[in-house]
């Protein structure tokens, strides 16, 4: 058997040695003492405290043979395992101290005086406090004389000489309902002050963790003509969940961004144009936290009066994603935005260009003819698009030639 299958028995055999003695303590204290409850609740609660410490170290053990055991917190456990049993364990212990004295406050038992004249009976009840009294009764009625006995029987029972009875439940002691009292109050303070460190401390440790730092990968649009209105920019990244400002810097100069909208992988903003002066310009973003990110030269400011900067083409799909070489020529469909100025098509896989033919563009969707020869390498190719100013976009692996 392995070290832990060992450990485990050894545990089970304590645990079950403990559990046996103190069910016999108890049997005893049960049958021979009069104050079974004064000491016997105490011992419910360490035996139920000891099982629950039991459970914990098997669970212990057992992510300890299963490799899951973390060394750096206290009985191998989860962070926070060893607060969730005290506090659990105040939780008991205050459950139980609660249930024992309401029943030792609330369950009077009802005792009795016994009196020889009706005056001593009736100063007794005047004495006691209000609802202590439950009942009285007088002597019995005399029965009449009987006649001379039979022989044999028994002879009359003595009258009794304190027949006037009081019954009462006493109030108790003044001073040990308040100490009763006043154990529960400290008890349910000590409950709510664990539980609450123990919630608190787990949220401190949440909270504790700091955000992810921001990334700015890509600014839209990436220029703008100088003294136009508003400019609205599109940041993509990650971790731009806390931002809170957004700014565009060049040297000394500063320009703060309004209208900022920011979730964790895009930002958005509003730039006064008329406030920047041609150049380029930094992006900057800074984060709630304190923590910022910086994406140098990532806007142009365009001198008045230069003619906006073409979109660059984005191609998104191919129709269809494969053919066969060999065979006719295939008439190719690429989707996507910007697409309205692509006058070249070529497929490229490696050192190896196909151009393409008979280059038809719209805005969204560029049709072209491409020859599928028996000599190309099958496999993936990619599309490039080119426009006419020069720009280019790649679609990479978006076609594939098979035999």
């Amino acid at each position: 058997m392995k070290k832990p299958g060992w450990l485990i028995l050894c545990l089970l055999v304590a645990l079950a040695v403990i559990l046996v003695a103190l069910g016999v303590f108890y049997r005893l204290l049960n049958n021979y003492s009069e104050n079974v409850y004064e000491v016997g609740l105490p011992l419910l609660a360490i035996i139920g405290v000891i099982c629950l410490l039991a459970v914990l170290t098997f669970v212990s053990i057992a992510f300890s043979s299963m490799n899951l055991a973390d060394k750096s917190q206290a009985l191998a456990l989860p962070d926070g395992s060893v607060r969730a049993v005290i506090a659990l364990s105040l939780i008991v212990i205050f459950a139980i101290t609660s249930i024992f004295f309401y029943t030792k406050l609330a369950d009077r038992s009802i005792s009795v005086a016994s009196f020889d004249t009706s005056a001593k009976s009736d100063e007794f009840a005047t004495s006691l406090q209000s609802g202590e009294l439950v009942a009285r009764r007088g002597p019995a009625p005399t029965a009449p004389a009987p006649g001379a006995p039979a022989p044999g029987a028994p002879a009359p029972a003595a009258p009794d000489p304190y027949p006037f009875k009081v019954y009462f439940r006493a109030n108790g002691n003044q001073s040990s309902d308040d100490f009763a009292k006043q154990v529960l109050t400290m008890i349910g303070t000590l409950v709510t002050a664990v539980s609450s460190f123990y919630f608190g401390s787990k949220a401190a440790a949440g909270g504790s963790k700091s955000a992810a730092a921001p990334v700015l990968m890509s600014v839209k649009p990436t220029s703008a003509t100088a003294g136009g209105g508003p400019q609205e920019l599109d940041m993509t990244g990650s971790g731009l969940q806390l931002a809170s400002n957004v700014s565009l810097v060049k040297g000394e100069q500063q320009v703060a961004a309004t209208n900022v909208v920011s979730s964790d992988n895009l930002l958005k903003s509003t730039i006064a144009l008329a406030n920047l002066s041609p150049g380029t310009w930094d992006v900057v973003v800074n984060n709630s936290d304190g923590q910022s990110a910086r994406l140098p030269g990532a806007f142009t400011v365009n001198p008045a009066g230069t003619p906006p900067a073409a979109t660059p083409p984005l191609p998104k799909s191919v129709v269809p994603p494969s053919a066969k070489k060999g065979g006719d020529p295939q008439t190719l469909k690429i989707a996507g935005v910007g697409l309205q100025a692509v006058n070249s098509v070529r497929m490229v896989q490696g050192e190896t260009k196909v151009a393409a033919t008979q280059v038809e563009p719209s805005d969204i969707l560029v049709s072209c003819t491409i020859a599928l020869t028996s000599d190309l390498p099958t496999g993936l190719w990619d599309i490039v698009v080119e426009t006419s100013d020069g720009q280019t976009a790649k679609l990479p692996g978006a076609f594939s030639v098979t035999a």
